[in-house]
């Protein structure tokens, strides 16, 4: 996707046709039509709880306006080691009355009964075991998605135009997570809740100290950039982003452009 790999997918393309000389097609992002320009319907029937995820993302909208809500979902993989972690991000979250919805799909992912009673007694939260990613993305409540910088995760996001908060684990998840932050400015890079090796000093100069109180501190000051200018800044420049990638699909589109040329060698 040119809008997302920028000068990347250029050295790329030029190195394929250049050094290797193939053809080189560039498409993307691969969604639904009219994704990033309606909000996708929640599934007819499906296997998760979409009547009270409907439910509630319609009262968090009601009640704290648009673009109001955290997303969390780490995917069906990923889920943080440490359970404190996550107990106390929920912990700042109800704090903060900062309306969340909690996906916990990974097998690993055990919520105490405790837990799901302080979401539901807040009044501001929820977790579902499902959740219907492009619906709730798309959502008018939706306003943020802390995630594990998965590309699908990354890709619906930014054709929703909706910023991140980004929490990787391992692989390409962490380049991802600096190129959103460092390169396209449309999240936040949570750095407290690293352990292990992944206490280690950062190549920008950064180092995590990696104590409860330091993570519940940066919690709470990024949920404050949230709703402030720098957050502001990070969705101006999600949304520039969305209009970016559907671009990519209308006539004379980058994608458009490239599935005519690969059809064409096709075809002759």
């Amino acid at each position: 996707m040119p809008a997302y790999d920028g000068e990347s997918l250029v050295k790329f393309e030029a190195w394929v046709r250049g050094t290797l000389n193939k053809p080189f097609y560039a498409v993307g992002p691969l969604l639904p039509s009219e994704y990033g320009t309606a909000q996708i319907s929640l599934p007819i029937a499906s296997l998760g709880d979409d009547s009270e995820i409907k439910s509630f993302l319609g009262s968090m909208k009601l009640k704290h306006g648009n673009k109001s809500m955290l997303f969390i979902s780490f995917g069906t993989l990923f889920w943080p080691k440490v359970q404190d972690q996550l107990e106390d991000l929920v912990d700042t979250l109800i704090e903060e009355q900062f309306p969340f919805l909690l996906c916990h799909a990974a097998p690993s992912a055990l919520l105490p009964a405790a837990l799901l009673e302080k979401l539901k007694i807040s009044g501001i939260g929820m977790a579902s075991r499902w959740a219907p990613q492009q619906s709730i993305l798309t959502h008018p409540a939706t306003g943020w998605f802390l995630t594990h910088c998965g590309h699908g995760g990354i890709t619906e996001a930014l054709a929703s135009g909706i910023p991140m908060i980004c929490w990787p684990f391992m692989g390409d998840q962490p380049i991802a997570a600096m190129h959103l932050l460092h390169n396209l400015n449309v999240a936040f890079h949570l750095l407290q809740v690293r352990t292990g090796t992944g206490l280690q000093p950062l190549y920008g100069g950064e180092v995590p100290v990696g104590t409860r109180v330091a993570m519940c501190a940066e919690f709470k000051q990024t949920l404050k950039d949230c709703r402030g200018e720098v957050g502001n800044e990070k969705r101006r420049n999600a949304e520039r982003m969305r209009v970016e990638l559907a671009s990519a699909w209308v006539v004379g589109g980058s994608s458009a452009q490239a599935i005519e040329e690969f059809m064409a060698t096709r075809l002759t």
